[in-house]
């Protein structure tokens, strides 16, 4: 008979839509804002949750080309000197959302470019997920879950549903 409060839908870098949204906050910033911690905003300023610490999250990032945006970002990475990469980052605001436009329209049609699609790109994300719970668990004070946001679009209506695991033991890709 006790109420738990936590949040089972949270996205950070690893989400190409909130990274291209300026999104710069990692799992491990979700886990300490969710215990009421401050954090950056992308705008510039702290922020902190109303109301107290959560009993529990989980950071579910989209599944679909998981944190391929934020490798796309790094000069080192091999899908930043795409093309298709360069009109996603820059202050151009518009030619960002033409951008993001086209990378949703290319990841509904599965015609991103194959480096988008790599496995060890979405495996080093998946691999920060469970780190960053691995980390943040605290039984009894604060729990994290692992998990991931699947994204079904037929027809282009999105059919978004969280998955959440029991414990630490997840499949190798979300």
């Amino acid at each position: 008979r006790n109420a738990y409060f936590g949040d089972l839908h949270v996205h950070t870098y690893l989400s190409n839509d909130a990274y291209i949204s300026n999104v710069r906050r990692t799992p491990d910033d979700a886990y300490r804002f969710a215990q009421g911690e401050a954090i950056g905003h992308a705008s510039g300023f702290p922020i902190r949750r109303e109301g107290g610490p959560l009993d529990f999250t989980a950071v579910t990032d989209h599944s679909e080309y998981l944190s391929a945006v934020r490798e796309a970002a790094r000069p080192d990475s091999p899908l930043h000197s795409l093309p298709f990469s360069q009109n996603l980052f820059g202050t151009d605001a518009a030619a960002m959302q033409r951008a993001f436009t086209a990378f949703v329209e290319g990841s509904r049609s599965r015609a991103l470019p194959a480096e988008y699609d790599d496995p060890a790109v979405a495996g080093r994300g998946w691999a920060e997920i469970q780190e960053a719970a691995a980390r943040n668990n605290r039984p009894g004070r604060f729990t994290t879950l692992i998990g991931y946001e699947f994204t079904s679009a037929p027809d282009g209506r999105n059919l978004h549903r969280n998955v959440i695991f029991q414990g630490s033991r997840v499949p190798g890709a979300p």
